[in-house]
């Protein structure tokens, strides 16, 4: 007896101004944690009834009290993932996680045209802060913005790489030899490689160490829905272990379940053995980079880098 409306969006911003139109009556949103703030202060968000999530004890600890949710007032995780670099090995010659800077196969030349960074303006700048040594993806250190601003020009210049976030197509279909990649994009990738082929042929690279980029999606209820409590009773089902394990099979994202290891997903058969690098492990959340909201004027400046990329 329950209806379901569902609400796409291209960017936060879209999200944003669809919950704030007058009359929208959306319960649950599907937010990145870098655009709690202006939910929380624009007062678009109900605090949680923690008694109707009792399958939060299936999620690591550490999203009971996240960093960007202090006191675990309004937002439950919904996915995880990292970015990385996806490829097939049939059309990759090079060991891409040998090489001393892995990032630097978006400068090479050989893979001109072949090659893509992710349609997102964070994520391609944070990757060549990380290349060119840097340990936050978040500065606003001019210095540092214009190196990145200059190497990506440099990019452009030597691979001509595509900006797209179809990557978990692009990949096995053979439409692209190497790309930047969120992790979930390579689970998913094996869903869309041609008939007969194996795949094992798949690879993603994520540091060993733990030091690449790491985010998630939350889940909020939201202040004009009119039905706040089954929206907790949906967002606990997202949470119990079956649905959850459901859900990792058709997006390919995985959930933060305590009881999905690497080791139980290949022994599963729900990913190859190569893909294990794929798989978010807990430790990440400590060692990896976090993208956060960033103050309007170095959003602006981050902003302009981009637009310069995309004009080539």
């Amino acid at each position: 007896g329950v209806k379901v409306e569902l609400s796409t969006f291209n960017d936060t911003q879209e999200a944003l101004t669809k919950i704030r139109n007058a009359g929208s009556a959306f319960d649950i949103y599907f937010p990145s944690y870098d655009s709690i703030g202006k939910l929380v202060t624009g007062g678009l968000v109900r605090p949680l009834q923690h008694s109707y999530l009792p399958n939060i004890s299936n999620i690591y600890p550490e999203f009971q009290d996240p960093f960007y949710d202090l006191g675990w007032q309004y937002t439950t995780p919904y996915t995880l993932y990292t970015t990385g670099i996806g490829w097939r090995t049939d059309r990759v010659g090079e060991d891409i996680p040998s090489l001393a800077n892995p990032y630097d196969v978006f400068w090479d030349a050989k893979y001109r045209e072949h090659i893509a960074v992710l349609d997102d303006y964070r994520e391609v700048i944070g990757m060549t802060l990380l290349r060119n040594g840097g340990t936050n993806v978040n500065t606003d250190d001019d210095a540092l913005l214009n190196a990145a601003r200059d190497a990506m020009l440099e990019m452009n210049a030597a691979t001509k790489p595509r900006v797209t976030i179809s990557g978990y197509t692009d990949i096995p279909e053979g439409r692209l030899d190497v790309s930047q990649a969120w992790s979930g994009d390579l689970t998913m990738a094996v869903n869309y490689l041609p008939e007969g082929v194996s795949p094992d042929i798949l690879r993603y690279w994520f540091p060993k160490d733990g030091k690449g980029v790491v985010n998630n999606d939350t889940m909020v209820t939201l202040k004009g829905g009119q039905s706040p409590v089954l929206a907790h009773l949906f967002i606990n089902h997202i949470m119990d272990q079956t649905t959850a394990m459901g859900n990792f099979m058709y997006t390919g994202y995985q959930p933060p379940q305590v009881s999905i290891t690497a080791e139980s997903l290949v022994s599963d058969g729900v990913i190859p053995e190569t893909l294990k690098e794929a798989v978010v492990l807990p430790g990440y959340f400590k060692t990896g980079y976090r993208t956060l909201e960033l103050p309007p004027e170095t959003d602006a400046k981050y902003s302009a880098i981009w637009q310069q990329f995309k004009a080539g």
